[in-house]
């Protein structure tokens, strides 16, 4: 799809609009402090008063995965002020509607972005829910068109040149023969880039017993259900944290996330692991010295995203109050436990059942007496450890 004659352009006060001259969508970038109702009344009577939308921390760093949350409604004033109440994260709410728009349009269109975005390399999508909504060719370009303004708001990537109009205070966007820079979004994931094929098995990382067929370009079919990648991951790992489908399945021995990435180019064993952790232990709910120098791979409960290869340092929260232990992940997102390790757990009403362990490897005991709570707080620790 080209995109033509985009003028982006302050209307109603503070609010960035971007518009277009084909029936697509036009687009409101408004900051949460700015929404008010005055204000969202003047988008709904330019509209259908059905949007897709985005919450999204537009001041956080370029160079980091920001944060998105993609939704729908058709009472955008009511949305703004429940997502205030329950969502501190964010400050910029991007807006997308037109007149054209049908409720089923919005349905199909939020089920493409959620799609689009769930295992994106720039954002990580803070919600999980989908839809059974119908799809047709147009809500394709919808699509397309959004993710392009999204790069372009966010990252300030875009397919295209923009220049200034002239004896106007608008932007003038022109779609640009040049393809995206290296800094860009990288396309969805599709089993076509790694010619595997319908009826094709991938295996679950955590499982190899449990298996999924490829059914088309983007989506596998288990225990007669279709899937994405992304939301399989989830029902096979029991959270609603939302998974990088292909970190999760095997195909030849090899995730999914590998192969392209090899297929790309990149040396995934030159890649410096940071994704790394500090977790608290209290001694008087759990004899962790035993447990783990009995034991050497315990299972301990995973509250955060840790990746298999991060580095997990254990505080604990009783009489020491210092890191005590430098652990590997060694495999995460586990739905059960599968290490018994119940002579070890002193109070069992002080430690909670969960739906999400990892596998903790000793590498190192810590014995220096300057990694206390109050070292750690010197040297850029805020808050406490829980």
């Amino acid at each position: 799809m080209k995109i033509h004659n985009i003028h982006i352009h302050f209307d109603f006060g503070n609010c960035l609009v971007i518009r277009n001259d084909t029936p697509l969508l036009d687009c409101y970038q408004i900051q949460k402090d700015n929404a008010n109702a005055a204000l969202i009344d003047k988008i709904e009577k330019e509209t259908s008063g059905k949007f897709v939308y985005f919450l999204i921390d537009i001041n956080q760093a370029k160079n980091v995965k920001r944060n998105i949350y993609i939704g729908k409604t058709n009472s955008l004033m009511n949305r703004i002020i429940s997502h205030r109440k329950n969502k501190d994260w964010w400050n910029t709410i991007i807006v997308f509607g037109n007149k054209y728009l049908s409720s089923d349009d919005i349905d199909a269109i939020e089920k493409l972005l959620i799609e689009e975005y769930e295992n994106s390399d720039l954002y990580t999508i803070k919600n999980d829910v989908g839809s059974n909504a119908k799809l047709s060719e147009q809500h394709n370009d919808y699509r397309e068109y959004i993710v392009d303004i999204m790069d372009f708001l966010s990252y300030g990537v875009t397919k295209t040149v923009i220049t200034p109009e002239t004896k106007t205070n608008q932007v003038v966007i022109q779609t640009a023969a040049q393809p995206l820079s290296n800094s860009s979004r990288q396309e969805s994931f599709k089993f076509s880039m790694l010619d595997i094929k319908p009826g094709e098995i991938l295996s679950f990382i955590n499982n190899d017993k449990v298996t999924c067929e490829v059914v088309d370009d983007k989506n596998v079919k288990y225990k007669g259900k279709l899937y994405s990648l992304s939301s399989l991951a989830k029902e096979l790992l029991n959270t609603n944290v939302p998974k990088r489908g292909t970190d999760y399945f095997l195909y030849k021995g090899k995730t999914l996330r590998v192969l392209r990435d090899e297929k790309n180019g990149i040396q995934v064993s030159d890649v410096e692991k940071t994704n790394n952790w500090i977790i608290s232990c209290n001694k008087e709910f759990y004899d962790l010295d035993n447990a783990l120098n009995e034991m050497k791979i315990i299972d301990f409960k995973q509250n955060a995203n840790v990746e298999a290869g991060s580095k997990v340092y254990i505080y604990s929260s009783g009489e020491d109050k210092k890191l005590v232990y430098i652990t590997e992940a060694v495999v995460v997102n586990k739905p059960e436990q599968t290490i018994n390790d119940d002579k070890y757990i002193k109070n069992k009403s002080g430690y909670a059942d969960s739906n999400r362990y990892m596998e903790l490897k000793l590498v190192k005991k810590l014995e220096s007496d300057k990694l206390s709570l109050s070292d750690l707080k010197k040297n850029g620790l805020r808050g406490n450890l829980q």
